[in-house]
């Protein structure tokens, strides 16, 4: 038997589901953009993006600090987990359009931490990162201008960051990241320029 008969007989026997599908009979025929919902038991390969979110602004004023402790910048995203901490792990980005050190500067840090409710107050056990220089500049007696990206990998994956406040998350959690900044000394860093411009996302990965 030819394959074009074979095909044929395919069609004859399954029915079709649209252009260029074929299925058993009695299934739904699919639009031309269906939309699928997968059940709660389906799976995706370690690596596989499966949920995502981001806010961008542009600065209509600075964002800036000369306090040698963690103080808040004010940006905040949060997601909703579609898995839990044992299925996946979140990536945290941002990336700034002008990061301004003073020239008097020595040092700048930023320090991401996460939580369970919206609060602008630091705890240093939200932190993700504990190290003592989780995201680090330096341009001593220089006035610098450029661009900023950070990047902290949240999960109980071996090398990855975690609070101490929160060892775990489930599906459904509502999980806030905010990020704080201090410098060593100088009359002030800004981390978001005036009239510049900021994102921050994160997303989550199945493990």
């Amino acid at each position: 038997m030819s394959r074009a008969r074979d095909n044929a007989d395919l069609g004859d026997s399954y029915g079709s589901l649209g252009a260029g599908v074929t299925g058993g009979s009695g299934l739904t025929a699919l639009a031309s953009n269906p939309t699928v919902t997968l059940g709660s038991n389906a799976t995706f390969p370690a690596g596989h993006t499966i949920n995502h979110v981001t806010v961008g602004r542009e600065t209509g004023s600075a964002i800036y600090t000369n306090g040698t402790a963690y103080v808040d910048t004010g940006i905040e995203v949060d997601i909703t987990t579609v898995a839990s901490s044992t299925n996946s792990y979140l990536i945290y980005e941002y990336w700034g359009g002008m990061f301004h050190t003073p020239s008097d500067g020595s040092g700048f840090n930023a320090a991401a931490t996460m939580r369970t409710v919206s609060n602008s107050t630091y705890t240093a056990g939200e932190l993700v990162y504990t190290a003592t220089y989780p995201s680090y500049v330096s341009f001593p007696s220089q006035t610098v201008y450029m661009p900023i990206f950070i990047r902290n990998y949240c999960g109980l994956v071996s090398g990855m960051g975690m609070p101490a406040t929160k060892s775990s998350w489930a599906a459904g959690d509502t999980l806030y990241f905010r990020l704080f900044f201090k410098q060593e000394s100088g009359t002030r860093s800004q981390f978001a320029h005036i009239s510049s411009s900021y994102n921050v996302s994160l997303t989550e990965v199945s493990r």
